[in-house]
């Protein structure tokens, strides 16, 4: 069915279209539009406030804090501030958020996933599993909760199934860089320098302006040509 120009979703879609082809100017003004007409605001907050944090963490991150403690009971709120929470190391503080976000919908992927994140960074890495896993089978089509898992196994020293959980993603989002890109540092943990120089030739070509892909590409082209003249030797 066609959503109607006006319709709450497709609103909501032209501004995180503009937000993407960074025409924040764009977004914004169809943010202000959206929010004299719609029912709920909440949605069109919250990409203000993201778009904000480009030029102004702190000042996104408190306006998060407001709006969180007007909107207590938003899941959607509460796990955008313990995700900005979490960039800034407030780990029991975005805990204490995503437990109560958790409470008020036990069965959310997104706030398993970030619960998930605070796991492997406090080291839990068997509960990080656990609950990335839950996340998964709640939702397997989000993208996060597979580059997360791959980071835990790469944590645990299992790159194997790290490797074949970025597979996973990159077979889901074909056009996305990072399962790529942590694909081509997990072949590298494993020196198979080959394959981690082509996960990254592919996140450049999905991102060409990306100048740290470059730089990445460059050092694992590099390592790749020594470690071929190596190994060179022991072929003959």
């Amino acid at each position: 069915m066609k959503i109607a120009p006006d319709h709450p979703k497709a609103l909501l879609l032209k501004a995180n279209a503009e937000v993407k082809s960074d025409n924040p100017t764009l977004a914004r003004l169809t943010i202000e539009a959206a929010k004299a007409v719609v029912t709920d605001p909440i949605p069109f907050e919250l990409l203000s406030i993201e778009i904000d944090r480009r030029s102004n963490p702190h000042g996104a991150l408190n306006a998060l804090q407001n709006l969180a403690d007007a909107h207590p009971d938003s899941t959607s709120v509460l796990n955008q501030l313990a995700a900005y929470q979490i960039e800034f190391n407030e780990l029991e503080k975005a805990e204490k958020n995503l437990q109560n976000s958790l409470s008020i919908d036990e069965d959310n992927p997104e706030t398993l996933i970030l619960l998930g994140k605070i796991d492997r960074l406090n080291g839990n890495l068997d509960q990080a599993v656990s609950r990335l896993n839950k996340a998964i089978k709640l939702d397997p089509s989000l993208i996060d909760a597979y580059l997360e898992l791959g980071q835990t196994y790469q944590d645990r020293r299992e790159v194997n199934n790290a490797i074949e959980t970025y597979h996973k993603a990159i077979n889901m989002v074909g056009k996305d860089p990072r399962p790529y890109l942590q694909a081509s540092a997990a072949y590298k943990e494993s020196r198979d320098y080959r394959n981690a120089e082509y996960m990254l030739r592919q996140a450049a070509q999905l991102s060409p302006s990306d100048q740290s892909i470059r730089r990445q590409l460059a050092a694992i082209v590099a390592l790749n040509l020594v470690n071929n003249l190596q190994e060179a030797p022991k072929r003959k």
